[in-house]
């Protein structure tokens, strides 16, 4: 099919826009994190401003218009060349009925559980290399993101980041950042909400424990602001991850990383834009050497590597092999 124009259906059970651009503060939110839907909103955007066909079958319908060229459509399109669904438990007979389909998978990787899904998981598309191989595939795409959401700054403040799904705040390693704040004397943020208020709560008192400052849910040019002015995003996370959104979006606001050994961070890293730690003593190494990181090769690592065009481009070519593997049966 080459570089021909495909008529592509994207599926997906979200309301557009799938992250949202105002910030909650410390109110819970139903979708705490939203970022797999954010990822899909973005890659329908993209493969339209690659001049493909795009329908974008939202069960939730739409709270804000769509990109230019994106059709809106209730129910399955007819003809089209491919489905692409966010995940696959979204899809039903009537949509992939006689024609080739994939599906993103966003499970972290200590909830691998491909052996459930013989029959779909050749159309899986992972979203790391490690993801990919806990299902014992080779085929992925990284997740991309557009850099006019973020502010690239090289003058950085004070604060160490600390960014996630409030809700996950124990395997995400939020203690161990917090302690690691009090042993080596810096300024923790810590940002990310939860859909339980309760959990919102026990965040607030426990970071009040510490002197770290809660600033509970951020989206929009918040986020942009307050990653920008970090002077590292510090993720100590446990959590097995496949693809964390965070990474990237540190990056390309220059700011470094450090990060655990965790699952897909390893891949997601390298030397030049931060650290990949494995005991504290890691870490303590890596927050005294910060300044070592140039936000510069930070913010290009991730124009390379996590741009949202980068990653429809890769999806596109997913597509046309996919549609091949389906026409040669």
């Amino acid at each position: 099919m080459g570089d021909n124009p495909l008529r592509i259906l994207l599926v997906s059970d979200h309301r557009y826009p799938g992250s949202g651009s105002h910030s909650a503060g410390l109110q819970p939110r139903t979708l705490p994190s939203g970022s797999g839907y954010h990822i899909h909103d973005l890659l329908a955007r993209g493969l339209a401003e690659l001049g493909h066909e795009v329908f974008y079958l939202l069960q939730q319908g739409v709270a804000e218009p769509l990109p230019a060229n994106i059709i809106f459509v209730s129910d399955p399109v007819p003809s089209v060349d491919i489905v692409h669904a966010i995940y696959a438990q979204v899809l039903t007979a009537d949509i992939i009925q006689g024609v080739p389909w994939v599906a993103s998978c966003h499970r972290h990787i200590k909830n691998a559980m491909a052996l459930q899904y013989p029959t779909i998981m050749n159309n899986w598309i992972f979203v790391s290399q490690t993801q990919a191989a806990a299902y014992g595939s080779e085929r992925f795409v990284y997740n991309g993101i557009d850099p006019a959401d973020h502010i690239y700054s090289e003058v950085k403040s004070k604060y160490f980041l600390f960014l996630s799904d409030i809700s996950r705040y124990k395997e995400k390693g939020l203690n161990f950042a917090l302690k690691l704040s009090k042993k080596c004397q810096f300024d923790l943020v810590v940002a990310g909400t939860s859909n339980d208020v309760n959990v919102i709560e026990e965040v607030s008192n426990l970071c009040s424990q510490y002197d770290a400052q809660y600033i509970g849910d951020i989206r929009g040019l918040k986020k942009a602001e307050v990653f920008s002015h970090a002077k590292a995003l510090i993720f100590p996370t446990q959590w097995g991850e496949c693809c964390p959104l965070v990474i990237a979006e540190s990056l390309m606001s220059g700011t470094p990383v450090i990060v655990s050994n965790d699952a897909a961070c390893v891949e997601m890293i390298c030397d030049d834009v931060g650290f990949i730690c494995s005991h504290e003593n890691d870490y303590i190494h890596a927050i005294n050497n910060i300044d070592s990181v140039s936000p510069y090769k930070c913010r290009d690592y991730a124009m390379k590597k996590y741009h949202y065009m980068k990653m429809t481009n890769n999806y596109v070519k997913e597509y046309n092999k996919q549609i091949l593997s389906y026409n040669s049966k």
